[in-house]
């Protein structure tokens, strides 16, 4: 394919591109690019469908890439990308490749155009290299022309980690569709690829479940407040359309108190309401949920929860002791271990989805769990760190929580402070802190290969402190230092003062494209800037 383009990057110097790719090169010269004759051209041989997506692809690419109007036409700037996708077909699953190589050329061919050309194994990883390529391109206000400096370049890119999430809590407050969508295109401009979405806990209980709609009607915030099987499945194929898998939780059998405002009987007493009584019908219950939600969603994973399982309710419930008896269960760890696996069995036979659980559930009873099992780990005090080199060592694969020192160490802003989080809601911690170490540290290569993920949180407490009134700026910028460790090779130690610079141009774009990214440098993240000053500045 074609790639339009006179562009330009930053002369000998390294791209402001963030995340920055695994391998690049540049020249030193300086190529123009004309939006007004930029086009598309697809590999003759790739399917309507690839094509179709990458046109919106393309016309995302424009809106960002060029967000000056005025920009003045050059006879010798008529081009194209060219992309080229080899699997067609792959779909939007763990571990989908997002390679590409991208080239932008520094002089015309004897055509009199000049092409920038993308090779990507998938079209995901097409979209990946769109969006490098509109990080390179910049305005020249002197010449009142788009260009790319530091032509020619060559990237050869792929990301460490293939799954790098954000994990948006709506269960403590509401958050819109479109805010969501705006949260989904913020995180495609860091290469982020996974929206692990919390949609119910012990406050609320939001979605309309075809299946049991009395469960929104009695635990929703209001009855606005609510989100159809229609607004997930619409949620679903827009982050797909970016390249963004979407993996919904469902937390059970604690965190569910919610399910008893409208199903008393699911739970061991009004004034006790979780974990969950365990019975056939709250099994039933849990079931449907999972049903309605296979049939709105795309992703092989389900989050099954399983954190924060405290026995007290179930103590004080003769019920629960009675059923406990008839399945001959000895404890209640006996309980927790059966109430997931029976969940997780029921997911798998009834809708091929593999299971994530809270890292509790290794603590109890891991090894039982079917390899196909993710441990999400987040506990701190080195509970975490054993955590994951225990399950790793067993052959499972891991998720880490940027938070609490839960990935060893990693992210930790002082070993000795413990009670110091690292949440995204924790706004005393700094980008640096989070960009600082490497997420495995501790543990052998086979081990790292087998963490398929440090993820996010945006707060400490999930959702309690932000709303759409301020969540961007509770993600934005200091998101993008993880998202960085998640894509790059590793950088190496003291690497956070070549990164600033970046970091600082990344804020930039983001505020450009619509995103309230808070200052870089606030020793307070989500605070107003201190005074007036360039969005590099601050």
């Amino acid at each position: 394919m074609h790639a339009l383009l006179l562009f330009a990057l930053c002369g000998t110097a390294r791209a402001n591109v963030w995340p920055m790719p695994a391998k690049f090169a540049n020249g030193s010269s300086v190529a123009t690019v004309d939006p007004a004759k930029m086009q598309l051209f697809a590999d003759g041989n790739d399917t309507a469908m690839v094509k179709a997506e990458l046109a919106v692809a393309f016309e995302r690419f424009q809106r960002n890439a060029f967000p000056h109007a005025g920009a003045k036409s050059s006879a010798g700037a008529v081009g194209a990308v060219e992309v080229t996708v080899k699997d067609g077909a792959a779909d939007l699953q763990l571990g989908v490749s997002e390679a590409y190589e991208l080239d932008v050329p520094a002089t015309f061919y004897s055509s009199g155009s000049a092409v920038a050309t993308i090779q990507a194994d998938t079209v995901f990883g097409a979209y990946r290299g769109l969006e490098t390529l509109s990080q390179l391109i910049r305005f020249d206000f002197g010449s009142s022309s788009y260009v790319v400096d530091g032509a020619p370049i060559k990237i050869s890119d792929a990301p460490r980690f293939p799954h790098r999430e954000i994990l948006l809590d709506s269960a403590r407050h509401y958050e819109p569709v479109r805010v969501i969508e705006a949260i989904l295109d913020s995180l495609a401009y860091a290469k982020l690829n996974t929206l692990h979405w919390h949609i119910s806990d012990s406050q609320s209980f939001p979605f309309v479940a075809p299946s049991h709609p009395e469960l929104a009607e009695a635990a929703a915030f209001s009855p606005g407040e609510r989100y159809t099987a229609g607004d997930v499945a619409a949620v679903v194929a827009y982050a797909r359309s970016l390249g963004i898998r979407v993996v919904v939780e469902v937390d059970t059998p604690g965190h569910a108190a919610s399910f008893c405002k409208s199903n008393p009987d699911v739970c061991p007493a009004p004034d006790c309401p979780e974990p969950l009584l365990l019975s056939n019908k709250t099994f039933e219950l849990i079931g449907d949920i999972f049903a309605d939600f296979a049939a709105v969603t795309t992703d092989e994973i389900f989050h099954l929860g399983g954190d924060e399982v405290r026995y007290d309710c179930w103590n004080k419930s003769d019920a629960m002791k009675a059923w406990m008896a008839a399945e001959k269960l000895a404890t209640f760890d006996d309980a927790y271990a059966y109430a997931v696996q029976r969940v997780a069995a029921g997911v798998k036979a009834a809708h091929g989805r593999a299971a994530i659980v809270w890292g509790e559930a290794w603590d109890t009873f891991g090894p039982s769990m079917p390899k196909s099992t993710i441990f999400d780990f987040w506990l701190g005090g080195g509970v975490s760190a054993r955590g994951v080199a225990n399950a790793t060592s067993h052959g499972y694969r891991v998720l880490w929580n940027v938070g609490r020192g839960s990935n060893v160490g990693s992210w930790r802003v002082a070993r000795r402070v413990r009670k110091l989080r690292r949440y995204l809601d924790s706004l005393i911690t700094t980008w640096d802190t989070m960009y600082a170490r490497d997420p495995c540290t501790g543990l052998t290569t086979q081990q790292c290969a087998l963490a398929r993920r440090a993820t996010a949180p945006r707060r400490r407490r999930w959702g309690e402190t932000a709303d759409p009134s301020d969540i961007m700026q509770t993600l934005w910028p200091r998101l993008a230092a993880i998202a960085e460790v998640l894509w790059s090779p590793p950088h190496g130690a003291n690497a956070t003062a070549a990164a600033l610079p970046r970091l600082e141009a990344f804020r930039c774009v983001l505020e450009e494209r619509g995103v309230a990214a808070a200052p870089v440098s606030n020793p307070l993240a989500r605070a107003a800037p201190e005074g007036p000053g360039s969005c590099r500045s601050q």
